[in-house]
C-alpha cells in the first residue's frame, strides 16, 4: 500500500450519508485538461478498470485507473434542498495498493488521484455525483 496522501481529516461527519453509496467515474477534468478513461474491459484482457468510488459514512474506497484504494472522507452538508444537495469536503488519508500497470494507466491514476484529493465541495442532483476543487471536475454515476 502507498500512501496518496498523509494528512488526517478531522470533523463532524453526520451528513456522509447523503452521498452514500457506489459510484462510478463518467469525466474527470485536471487544471482544464480531461483525464483519459482507461481502456474497457475488453481492451484488457478481461480485467475491469471502470473508476469507481464507494463512500459508506466517512470510509472510501474504489478501484481506481490501476490500484485498488481506500481511505476517509469528512463530508459537511452545506445546502439540502429539493431535488439537489451540495456539500464540503475533507479528504484524509488515502492509499492505494502497488500494482503494476502500463505507463499510459499510471498517468492516468496519477491524474485521477491529484484531481480527487483536490476537491472540496460538491453537489448530488438525482443519480449524478459531482466533486469540484478550485482546478477539478470530478462526475460519478450512481452504480446501483
Amino acid at each position: 500500500m502507498i500512501a496518496v496522501t498523509g494528512v488526517l481529516a478531522t470533523g463532524c461527519n453526520g451528513s456522509a450519508s447523503m452521498i452514500d453509496g457506489e459510484w462510478k467515474l463518467s469525466s474527470a477534468a485536471l487544471r482544464g485538461e480531461p483525464i483519459a478513461q482507461p481502456p474497457s474491459d475488453g481492451d484488457m484482457g478481461g480485467a475491469s478498470r471502470t473508476i469507481t468510488l464507494v463512500i459508506d459514512h466517512g470510509e472510501v474506497s474504489g478501484q481506481g485507473p490501476c490500484n485498488l484504494y481506500d481511505g476517509h472522507l469528512v463530508v459537511m452538508a452545506w445546502e439540502v434542498a429539493s431535488g439537489f444537495t451540495d456539500f464540503g469536503l475533507e479528504w484524509g488519508d488515502v492509499f492505494a495498493n502497488l500494482a503494476g500497470c502500463s505507463e499510459d494507466l499510471g498517468l492516468t491514476e496519477e491524474a485521477y488521484f491529484d484531481a480527487l484529493l483536490q476537491t472540496t465541495g460538491g453537489r448530488r442532483v438525482d443519480g449524478v455525483l459531482t466533486f469540484n476543487g478550485p482546478e477539478t471536475v470530478l462526475v460519478f454515476e450512481h452504480s446501483p
